[in-house]
């Protein structure tokens, strides 16, 4: 099935208007969308299970009510290639979709991984013979040679690159030079792009580069785009309303032409004095990487003020355990930091001042310089979940000067 228009990726169905399939259906049918890619396995296992109950089937029942068109999507880690395969079949056969998705990244970096590969899609597409099949992974080739594109590749229909411009503002652009980049592989496929909306650390991205990247999609001759992901795009009200309102089918005006410059002459090249070489950069692990990652996402989410941007930070069940006192779920982490940052840190800045690991840990020192002056210095252990991305346990202890804490109580 050929996919156009507007789509969202859905990660967790509960996080979405509390899983009610009707309410989300709505929104999508509401927000002028054509498909929803929705995640229903994780490796080897079935995904959006909550309490038991599969999620996706009323959710799909729900879409194609409404003339949308379901499509799902799967994670893997190229453990146990066959039966994340067998499970990919399964889950397309059981719910009926339209399309289905790989979702493939740094675990197949590794060495030896393009023959693993190899073998996934094999079996994907003798399972899935006339089944639309699409990749989503790195938007720029060549900054990941390791990765191997083509075992995927040459399996599927349709390439979904991530075209996500964090820290940026010129989606445009990086759209076009992850098209022109796909175009030097083999084969050469049919591209659905996938946008940001949603923020990371203090960077967010602006309802004109949404825009922006939907009218580059169109104008680049491109089918479809879709977004990551929906449950962030639709807590920021003013993506969700701009990818709303933009009406993919309207025809898209011809980019006008400048007119010719005239040649301009270069100036004569001043001799600069010799630089200083910059000290080298320091090696660090990718579990320190990580460290300072995570760390510089979580300072940033904190200075920001808002208890939202850091519960974004762990999956949707993680865990804080501070003061001997555990919080786990998104609600009560929420209710929890928007209390911190309302009675003890109010307009506090905070600082990373270390990364690295102790034992299976992740471990981060920071301090926070509170408005009347006072300080606080903590340390946090955390652990990520399985893809490394989001937060699933966090430890943390701080201490509040002595002046801080007479003027707290």
């Amino acid at each position: 099935m050929e996919l156009t228009g507007k789509g969202y990726y859905l990660w967790q169905i509960k996080r979405a208007f509390g899983g009610d399939p009707a309410k989300i259906a709505d929104a999508a049918k509401q927000a002028g969308l054509s498909h929803v890619l929705i995640k229903v396995a994780d490796g080897v296992y079935n995904y959006n299970i909550t309490d038991g109950v599969d999620l996706v089937p009323g959710l799909v029942a729900a879409l194609r009510s409404r003339g949308i068109s379901p499509w799902g999507w799967q994670y893997i880690y190229g453990v146990n290639a066959s039966n994340e395969a067998k499970r990919a079949i399964t889950r397309v056969k059981q719910l009926g979709l339209d399309g289905f998705v790989v979702n493939a990244e740094k675990e197949f970096k590794a060495p030896n991984m393009a023959a693993v590969a190899k073998a996934y899609m094999q079996e994907l597409r003798a399972g899935l013979p006339q089944f639309p099949i699409g990749l989503s992974t790195y938007r720029y080739p060549k900054l990941h040679a390791p990765f191997p594109f083509t075992a995927f590749l040459e399996f599927c229909n349709l390439n979904f690159p991530q075209i996500y411009w964090v820290g940026s503002s010129n989606p445009a652009q990086q759209l076009k030079r992850s098209i022109d980049e796909y175009k030097e592989l083999t084969p050469v496929l049919p591209v659905i792009p996938t946008g940001a909306a949603y923020g990371e650390g203090s960077w967010s991205p602006t309802p004109s580069q949404v825009i922006e990247f939907l009218e580059a999609a169109k104008s680049s001759g491109l089918k479809a785009a879709n977004f990551w992901e929906w449950q962030t795009a639709y807590v920021k009200t003013e993506l969700w309303s701009a990818i709303s309102h933009f009406d993919w089918a309207a025809a898209t005006p011809p980019a006008p032409v400048p007119p010719p410059t005239p040649p301009v002459k270069e100036p004569e090249p001043t001799p600069t004095p010799p630089v200083k070489p910059p000290a080298p950069t320091p090696v660090r692990s990718p579990q320190a990487q990580q460290a300072l990652d995570i760390g510089n996402r979580l300072i940033a989410a904190f200075n920001s003020g808002s208890a939202n941007q850091i519960v974004f930070l762990y999956e949707s069940d993680g865990r804080l355990i501070c003061n001997g006192q555990g919080r786990s779920g998104s609600r009560e982490l929420y209710s929890w930091y928007s209390g911190l940052l309302r009675d003890t840190f109010p307009k506090a800045k905070f600082r990373l001042l270390d990364a690295g690991t102790q034992a299976d840990f992740l471990k981060l020192v920071w301090s926070a310089t509170l408005a009347n002056g006072n300080t606080a210095r903590g340390t946090d252990l955390i652990r990520m979940d399985r893809t490394g991305k989001l937060i699933a346990v966090h430890h943390a202890a701080f201490s509040l000067s002595r002046s801080a804490e007479r003027a707290l109580a």
